[in-house]
């Protein structure tokens, strides 16, 4: 067995494929580490989980702790997907209720150093519409969800466009509701207005204007109006969202997406405050002159908060982003002296990922909007699935790898020859996944396996193909090598160059794959194979 004699290749080799076999047999052979589900209640709509089932990352966070379910669960919508890694594969829960998923876990302790790949996955949506609003077509929705993309920072994600509807594709179970919402930014001013005989009287711009009231609707210019219900004063839009039998709580619209810009050079962040023992954000944005006007008329009729000496209006400052709360400010009664041009949006909460998303929600009402005639919907999640990519690519590999065998055995009828060409491919396929584990083992947002790494085993297995036959030219016919050895030198370099660029674009597993597979391919695969193939020779 003339190809197995050692050598420094063969130890360089052996060692590789060894490191590679532990990353994917551990999986299989090691304890998991993360949590174990105790209990699942009735209404739980979690797929096939059961009471015993380990999960193993939770929204792409690895080796999850109590505390990571824990905040999934909380930031989770009525109808939310999480996605989840569940002994090994795909799962996930979807939200039965604000901030319940349903199900109960624990701790489970780890074992022996758990390595290997975990399939990463996330969530597709539609975005559908009859008719889009103001202009706009599915290409420019298509160009808002891929700025809020951006804007969140998924560089794997993207989007497609199918007559009116729009797909995108969210990695690692991102949620998808900072990108699919309207994203409708509302800032406005609450304050309690006394009632006296059924009347209320609110003051804009030095004017004061009377609100009836009947115990059910709002009457203002002979026109009534529902609980809830906007309409127009003196340029303002009031709305009434809550009564008792003394005052009405009214809101009055202060500025939206529209009225607003990022600042220049302004210091957005999220940092903890020891005082309120909580994590605050803050996104610094310049007011149009339009909004500056309205609230200086809006604040300037409003009362000191028993008495001036408070320091303090009567009323608060509410941000909002589709109806649902982000925070409430008090209004220093300093600020009746200046005109507002800029400030910053800004909130807080206990939990540092919550104090993030949050962030995240303003970051996506300052980059554009959905229009009210477009509806999101989440059409499900794909956690790991492999799309048709991914079983064209293996019959591709399968027959690339039988094709070298019989290319091989065909020409020069070496059997051990043939079998140490068909290898060749198959090393490298085990060395590139291997890769590809030991980077989610170093990185939560590892490179993912899927159908796009493995269209770029593909694409390395069929340069394998071409190199191995060079290879063989040059080892059993050296009249030939000098021109194979130029040939091989340059497809591999050229394999190399190309993978590296395209592992920056959307394309970048693809690209890994391929650049990965040529590097091991040029520097430990084909010298080992040359080598030994010259045992071979005539």
């Amino acid at each position: 067995m003339l190809w197995l004699k050692t050598g420094l290749r063969f130890w360089i080799l052996a060692i590789a494929l060894a490191v590679a076999a532990w990353y994917i047999m551990s999986p299989l052979v090691f304890s998991a580490v993360g949590l174990k589900v105790t209990g699942i209640s009735a209404g739980a709509s979690c797929g096939n989980l059961r009471i015993g089932d380990i999960i193993t990352n939770v929204g792409g966070v690895r080796a999850p702790s109590l505390k990571d379910f824990q905040g999934a669960s909380d930031v989770a919508k009525s109808g939310d997907r999480v996605s989840m890694i569940v002994n090994g594969g795909p799962g996930g829960c979807t939200a039965i209720a604000d901030g319940n998923l349903g199900v109960t876990v624990e701790k489970v302790s780890r074992g022996w150093v758990r390595l290997g790949t975990d399939i990463s996955g996330g969530n597709k949506f539609a975005v559908t519409a009859a008719s889009f609003a103001n202009g706009e077509t599915p290409t420019s929705v298509a160009a808002v969800i891929k700025q809020r993309l951006g804007v969140i920072g998924l560089k794997d994600a993207y989007t497609s466009v199918d007559g009116n509807t729009i797909y995108a594709y969210l990695p690692n179970g991102e949620s998808v509701n900072p990108v699919i919402f309207p994203g409708k930014l509302e800032v406005l001013v609450r304050q309690p207005v006394p009632l006296s005989n059924g009347t209320a009287t609110i003051k804009i711009g030095g004017g004061q204007y009377s609100l009836s009231w009947d115990g059910v609707r709002t009457a203002y210019a002979g026109v009534t109006h529902a609980l809830g219900e906007p309409f127009d004063v003196s340029g303002v839009k009031v709305t009434v969202s809550n009564f008792t039998n003394a005052s009405l709580t009214v809101d009055e619209l202060i500025f939206g997406n529209g009225d607003i810009t990022p600042m220049p050079g302004g210091q957005e962040h999220v940092a903890y405050d020891s005082a309120s023992a909580s994590y605050v954000y803050s996104v610094p944005v310049e007011l149009s002159p339009e909004a500056s006007k309205r609230f200086a008329d809006v604040v300037g009729g409003l009362q000191p908060l028993y008495g001036s000496d408070q320091g303090a209006l009567n009323g608060v400052l509410v941000y909002s982003i589709d109806g649902s709360e982000l925070s409430r400010l008090s209004i220093p009664s300093s600020i009746l002296n200046s005109p507002l041009t800029s400030l910053s949006i800004t909130g807080n909460d206990r939990a540092l990922d919550n104090a993030v998303y949050k962030k995240k929600l303003v970051d996506m009402a300052l980059n554009g909007v959905i229009e009210s005639g477009v509806q999101a919907r989440l059409v499900g999640a794909f956690e790991g699935e492999f799309s048709w990519v991914t079983p064209a690519a293996v019959a591709f590999i399968g027959i690339c790898i039988v094709a070298i065998f019989i290319e091989t055995f065909i020409r020069d009828k070496r059997p051990k020859l043939s079998l140490l060409a068909m290898a060749v491919p198959l090393f490298e396929i085990v060395m590139i996944i291997a890769v590809a584990e030991l980077s989610q083992s170093l990185a939560d947002q590892g490179w993912v396996v899927d159908g796009l790494t493995l269209a770029g085993v593909a694409v390395s297995v069929s340069l394998s193909a071409v190199e191995t036959a060079l290879l063989t030219e040059k080892s059993l016919y050296s009249s030939s090598s000098s021109r194979f050895s130029r040939a091989y030198m340059w497809l591999s370099i050229a394999a190399i160059v190309a993978g590296t660029v395209i592992s920056f674009t959307l394309l970048n597993r693809f690209g890994l794959a391929i650049a990965v597979g040529g590097v091991l391919g040029y520097v430990v695969v084909k010298p080992f194979y040359e080598e030994y193939a010259l045992q071979f020779r005539h």
